[in-house]
């Protein structure tokens, strides 16, 4: 699966990062839904975080992520604090 997001490089500058992963191998297919921005909404997770002010990632079909699901999840290579 492909999906991007926009961080902070190390000028300070906001750039688009890209990155692919092996759903079922990463995270199975049954887990991906629940990382859902919607999903995270739908249960309030969303009411006190200050990560939802910023960009989340979007998979190839333009649905968004939770970036703090995402994160713990996936484990990419991108700090939470780099999220612009």
């Amino acid at each position: 699966m492909r999906y991007e997001i926009i961080l902070r490089n190390k000028q300070g500058e906001a750039e688009w990062f890209s990155e692919t992963f092996l759903p079922n191998i990463i995270v199975p297919d049954r887990i991906l839904p629940l990382l859902m921005a919607d999903f995270a909404d739908d249960y309030g997770l969303c009411n006190d975080c200050d990560m939802d002010t910023r960009c989340h990632p979007l998979n190839e079909e333009g649905y968004k992520y939770c970036t703090i699901l995402f994160h713990d999840s996936i484990r990419p290579n991108w700090k939470l604090k780099n999220v612009i």
